[in-house]
């Protein structure tokens, strides 16, 4: 009966956005709506309380970092931040007040390993750890384009990818997203009225950065009318945790398990892979995408596909390295290979150049299939 008083309570606390626990460790998730409205959400641990505003500071600017408030009900004697891989920046307002900041180098490995806050106060040392997610935010545009706030981290063969879920009002042919740095996330459509935009390792830094330049999502349906609509990628923290003394006991790192959960499986790292084919993969679809800003009125025209199509088209297990050239001496070039994507069933190639030294990228090109 005490157990289940404990729970009445506990999700009161929630509701109101505070948690209060003398047990060893609390924690509290943090569901969207509840991220939007409130100021700040509470927990209290071992005589030390902490306030977190869930709802993250996003850039303006590409110099900009990602910007974290909280507040502690001690003063801070010394404080860290860190994930399980690097230190973090973080900066001392007040007596009682912080700033978190993550930088493009740790805006990804925040997502991927969660953040852990060390303070000393006079109750002693404490460890809050914040679990943060990617959202697709309201934007403009058409309404035929329902896109699903939270964006999932997933494992690609134990690499990184951030999946956002997008759903149309009406079926359609294709659906892509597009902005101008080419991060582009990775069409793949599940039905005519449902897609997943996939985002590479580090594509979806470059596209939450800024949060005024949002991700364009376009759409085609099966009668050719194309129907638009603007977002904005944010960040908002999702969970929250506070434990007396060092929070690896609580929360250690992931352990590798191909077959666990998905920080279980990217512990592991990716699969081994040709090097250059992943390399080339990625090559040849922001080639894509310039190749089509150019082209595009000119490749329909001719009767080639449309970008989102052509970019679909991009496979790894097509990629081969080529054994022999005309115009390349393989002394000191690789070449990658990969069929015709814009005219599929065509009787030509793309390739992929680099340099044999360090792999950096020569040129990409078609040439007839030798």
């Amino acid at each position: 009966m005490k157990f289940l008083y404990f729970l009445f309570v506990l999700s009161v606390l929630g509701c109101v956005g505070e948690v209060d626990d003398p047990s060893d460790s609390v924690e509290v998730q943090v569901d969207g709506e509840r991220a939007d409205r409130a100021g700040e959400v509470r927990l209290r641990n071992q005589g030390l309380s902490t306030w977190i505003k869930p709802q993250i500071l996003m850039p303006t600017s590409v110099q900009e970092s990602w910007r974290i408030f909280g507040r502690f009900s001690r003063n801070i004697e010394s404080m860290s931040a860190q994930t399980h891989e690097k230190d973090l920046d973080l900066i001392q307002l007040s007596k009682r007040k912080f700033e978190l900041r993550l930088d493009w180098d740790s805006f990804q490995d925040a997502l991927i390993h969660d953040v852990f806050l060390k303070v000393k106060t006079s109750a002693g040392t404490h460890t809050l750890r914040l679990e943060m997610e990617p959202t697709f935010d309201k934007g403009k545009g058409s309404s035929y384009i329902y896109p699903y706030r939270r964006v999932r981290l997933i494992s690609n063969n134990g690499a990184p990818v951030f999946r956002a879920t997008v759903t149309t009002r009406k079926d359609a042919r294709w659906l892509e997203g597009w902005n101008d740095d080419d991060s582009e996330p990775e069409s793949t459509k599940l039905n005519p009225r449902k897609f997943y935009l996939d985002f590479p390792s580090g594509y979806l830094t470059s596209a939450a950065s800024p949060y005024s330049d949002g991700l364009f999502l376009n759409m085609e349906t099966m009668s050719g009318r194309r129907y638009e609509r603007e977002i904005n990628i944010g960040l908002r923290v999702k969970g929250l945790g506070l434990t007396k003394g060092d929070g690896t006991d609580v929360w250690p790192a992931a352990e590798c398990d191909r077959a666990g959960n998905v920080k279980e499986e990217l512990a592991c790292g990716p699969l081994p892979t040709h090097p250059l084919v992943q390399t080339f993969a990625r090559d040849f679809r922001s080639f894509i995408i310039r190749h089509y800003r150019a082209n595009e009125a000119d490749i329909l025209s001719k009767g080639g596909v449309p970008r989102t199509s052509a970019l679909l088209n991009v496979d790894s297990a097509d990629i081969v390295e080529l054994e022999e050239s005309d115009r390349y001496d393989l002394k000191t070039h690789r070449i990658m290979a990969h069929p015709d994507i814009v005219f599929p069933g065509s009787t030509e190639l793309w390739i992929g150049v680099y340099s044999r030294t360090n792999d950096s990228l020569i040129s990409i090109e078609k040439i007839a299939q030798p």
